[in-house]
């Protein structure tokens, strides 16, 4: 599973499993996170007020991780 750090409003991603992208996204609290486009993680960023944070980590030939929300 991918692993969420939250300094202040800034946020950075990791996961256990070497060689998994990390993918999130930016959804309106509540709403389905289906209709909205993955981002591959690369570098920290800001949490967008008013928005929640879904994260995803996966490696080819692995399952794929749990989703994580962040509010």
């Amino acid at each position: 599973a991918p692993e969420v750090q939250k300094s202040d409003n800034r946020i950075a991603l990791s996961s256990v499993t070497e060689g998994a992208s990390i993918g999130y996204k930016f959804i309106a609290a509540g709403s389905d996170p289906a209709f909205s486009n993955w981002q591959v993680y690369t570098e920290p960023f800001e949490l967008e007020e008013g928005k929640e944070l879904v994260v995803k980590a996966h490696r080819i030939g692995f399952k794929a991780s749990e989703v994580i929300r962040v509010e």
